[in-house]
């Protein structure tokens, strides 16, 4: 039997992202933010130092921070607050809080769309995910609505799409960032939380509470892996981030009451980094960035290189292809003919 052209580009694909990521050398995350919504505070560990400290607390606002998601080029950390019924933003460090959208139901979880300048966020009670300008301008619009109890977001804004699970479902739903149909992506599991993707490597990562696991897939639905589990020191995972340049998975544990990390295959031992919280919930991680905007490093390496090739060639049917594949094709060119210097900085960290 013959293999089709399809199959062709996705294992040419898959062999040029081997390629690259065996021979390139990323530095590791430098924190790692966490919400706890019992204890009412925004905190941060320094990965280096291994300090911990409060980035926001009740002295600022905060009743019941729940999603947090991070703008590292921007300083600016956001979050939902289902206390307030509001979605905020702040400097890296604490400082200025702003409000950027009121009037809320329960907004529970949020994620950036750094390139088109949007947040969105799940409304739970409301039945709705919404979005708006990152600095709360213009009016805030519904992308889908209707859905039951929606609780935990994540997009993937190259392939165009938005997955989030529900408060008490067993089921990844996903839709396209324009609109369209609701899908039942993955079902059959029990009660998924967070969801973090890794578009480079086709992988969805997500946290089941009440199986105490974490688990991935293919980013077609297939190939389901149980990655971490009780044996491994879970109880109930809930927030989820992905450290792509340091190959690991941070989650938080609302039964444990710690911040843990794995690696993101799953091999080795799970490290608790912080034990003795309250309810730790939402989480992010600080990654190094580039100092300069290249609208096709898709994997924010700081490089545009075989991988970002890949991920325009597994999704070039998706957005305006011509002008994508011009900028790719630009920046390719500039980024390896001249000095390196002019794609690889990186500034130091913000604290």
């Amino acid at each position: 039997m013959g293999i089709g052209n399809n199959q062709i580009t996705r294992r040419v694909i898959l062999a040029m992202i081997t390629f690259c990521i065996s021979r390139s050398s990323y530095g590791a995350a430098w924190a790692v933010y966490w919400t706890d919504s019992t204890a009412a505070k925004i905190q941060r560990l320094n990965l280096a130092a291994g300090d911990v400290e409060d980035v926001l607390t009740s002295a600022n606002g905060l009743i019941e921070p729940r999603g947090l998601a991070i703008d590292v080029a921007g300083g600016k950390v956001y979050w939902a607050d289902n206390g307030t019924a509001k979605i905020y933003r702040a400097n890296l460090d604490g400082s200025d809080v702003q409000n950027i959208v009121a009037g809320l139901s329960y907004p529970v979880d949020i994620a950036l769309d750094l390139k088109e300048g949007k947040v969105y966020w799940a409304d739970r009670d409301a039945g709705k995910i919404q979005y708006a300008n990152l600095d709360g301008t213009g009016p805030v619009e519904d992308l889908i609505t209707g859905i039951y109890q929606p609780y935990y977001i994540a997009l993937e804004p190259v392939g165009g799409k938005i997955y989030w699970s529900d408060f008490d479902n067993s089921v990844i739903h996903r839709a396209n960032l324009g609109g369209g149909p609701v899908e039942d992506f993955i079902t059959g599991l029990d009660r998924v939380r967070d969801i973090a993707l890794d578009t480079a490597a086709g992988k969805i990562y997500w946290g089941d509470r009440d199986t105490s696991k974490i688990q991935r897939a293919n980013l077609n639905g297939t190939d389901i892996e149980d990655l971490f589990n009780i044996s491994d020191g879970l109880s109930r995972p809930h927030g989820l981030a992905l450290d792509l340049t340091g190959g690991e998975i941070y989650w938080t544990d609302t039964r444990t009451y710690a911040i843990h990390r794995g690696n993101i295959n799953g091999s080795g031992n799970v490290e608790v980094l912080v034990s003795g919280l309250s309810s730790p919930w939402g989480i992010a991680v600080l990654e190094p960035y580039c100092t300069t905007d290249m609208l096709s490093d898709f994997n924010h390496n700081c490089k545009i290189d075989f991988i970002d090739f890949a991920i325009f060639a597994e999704n070039w049917l998706v957005g305006s292809v011509w002008a994508d594949l011009a900028n790719l094709a630009e920046e390719w060119l500039n980024c390896n003919l001249v000095p390196k210097s002019a794609c690889w900085q990186q500034p130091e960290p913000p604290f």
